[in-house]
C-alpha cells in the first residue's frame, strides 16, 4: 500500500526528469513570477512544468487521490517581426512539441512497471494557445489530471 504523498512524490521526480526530443529539460515552478524569472535568460522553444497538486476524496480508510499539473511549451512572442505567417508557423512548431509531450505522458501512463507513472492513470488533458505569458512567451499549456 503506497503512503498519502508518495504518488505526488514519484510525480513530481517525473516532471524533474520529463525529456521530449527538441526541448531542453524543463523548467520546474510554483507560480507565474518565479517562472518568469527562471525564462528570462532563455531563448528557443522552452518546457515549463508547473510542480503537481494532489486532492483526496473518500475518507481516511477508503479515498481517491487525483494529480494535476501543467506544462507549459513556449517560445518567445515574436514582437515586432511578428507577421500572421510567422506566428502560424511558430504556433504549429510548438503545437508538434506539445503533440510529442502528451504522446510521451500517453505512453507512461499506459506502461505498467516500466515508467514511475506506469501506476497512474490519465484521466484528461485539456491543450490550450497561450499568448504572452511569463514575460512575453507564447505556446501551449497542456492540463493533465492522473488518478
Amino acid at each position: 500500500m503506497r503512503k498519502r504523498l508518495e504518488r505526488i512524490s514519484i510525480l513530481m521526480g517525473y516532471l524533474r526528469d520529463f525529456a521530449v526530443e527538441g526541448l531542453p529539460a524543463p523548467i520546474l515552478g510554483v507560480n507565474n513570477e518565479q517562472t518568469t524569472n527562471a525564462l528570462v535568460s532563455k531563448t528557443g522553444p522552452q518546457l515549463v512544468a508547473a510542480y503537481p497538486e494532489l486532492s483526496h476524496t473518500g475518507n481516511s480508510d477508503c479515498y481517491t487521490e487525483t494529480l494535476q499539473s501543467v506544462f507549459f511549451v513556449l517560445d518567445k512572442s515574436l514582437g515586432a517581426t511578428r507577421t500572421e505567417v510567422s506566428e502560424f508557423e511558430q504556433y504549429m512548431g510548438l503545437m508538434k512539441l506539445a503533440d510529442a509531450i502528451l504522446t510521451k505522458i500517453e505512453r507512461d501512463t499506459s506502461a505498467e512497471s516500466c515508467s514511475p507513472l506506469g501506476g497512474l492513470t490519465l484521466m484528461t488533458a485539456k491543450v490550450a494557445p497561450e499568448g504572452s505569458i511569463f514575460g512575453g512567451w507564447c505556446g501551449y499549456s497542456i492540463e493533465v489530471t492522473m488518478k
